[in-house]
């Protein structure tokens, strides 16, 4: 995935976020994660894309593009996109 794909990946995350939260949510989060080809050198990169949406205004942000390990860029490299899996964001609640 490209930049911008993941860009329209977040924003449209964002997008579904406020058409099905309830009334009274400020703010609608979308995240999207992809990986691309660095051409000078043929390595992957990973890197994301944050979108947030309010009544008012849009913002975007983006992290550092980084080297995957060797084994994650196998797998990549084979299916071509990243799979996220979802924690609980609450470590209270984790079980070990």
């Amino acid at each position: 995935m490209t930049d911008e794909e993941t860009y329209k990946g977040a924003l449209q995350r964002a997008r579904n976020a406020k058409q099905s939260l309830p009334e009274g949510v400020h703010y609608w989060v979308g995240l999207e994660g992809g990986v691309q080809n660095f051409d000078p050198t043929g390595e992957l990169l990973s890197f994301g894309w944050a979108v947030v949406l309010s009544s008012r205004s849009e913002r975007i942000g983006t992290h550092l593009a980084i080297q995957p390990t060797q084994c994650n860029a196998n797998r990549e490299r084979k299916n071509s996109h990243l799979h996220f899996t979802p924690r609980n964001s609450n470590p209270s609640e984790e079980r070990g």
